[in-house]
């Protein structure tokens, strides 16, 4: 069995000040939040055993972007991908790699720090029957 759910400490709730944030994360399509705990004893008491893992969706030029707007990207589609910056078109190609790949490496340790703080968009479980 592997699912993903919404976990009730994502970072825009949990860590930052983002009053709109929580209109729009609380919605009706998203029936349950969990956190690690609940939902190792929802799979649990429902004869799985697995582990759950930290999984962070939206990259930190999103979580900029609703830190300092108050309101989501035009589309989710720049949050989810690897973090690119809006530079100038006539800027050296090997300028643009070097501060891309730099935004990247931030990005990967940002996720990899809200991971370790358990405080991600979603939370991921994989596990299997007990026998």
């Amino acid at each position: 069995m592997a699912i993903e759910v919404p976990n009730l400490y994502d970072p825009l709730l949990y860590l930052y000040d983002v009053p709109y944030y929580q209109k729009f994360y609380f919605h009706k399509s998203h029936l349950w939040y969990f956190t690690p705990t609940s939902l190792a004893k929802l799979m649990y008491k429902n004869d799985f055993q697995g582990k759950v893992f930290p999984l962070q969706e939206y990259n930190i030029l999103n979580h900029m972007n609703w830190i300092y707007t108050n309101a989501p990207q035009a589309t989710a589609t720049p949050g989810r991908i690897k973090p690119i910056l809006s530079l100038r078109k006539d800027l050296d190609p090997k300028v643009k790699k070097n501060l891309n790949n730099f935004i990247q490496s931030v990005d990967l340790g940002y996720k990899n720090k809200l991971g370790e703080l358990g405080a991600t968009s979603c939370l991921f479980y994989i596990g299997k029957l007990k026998k």
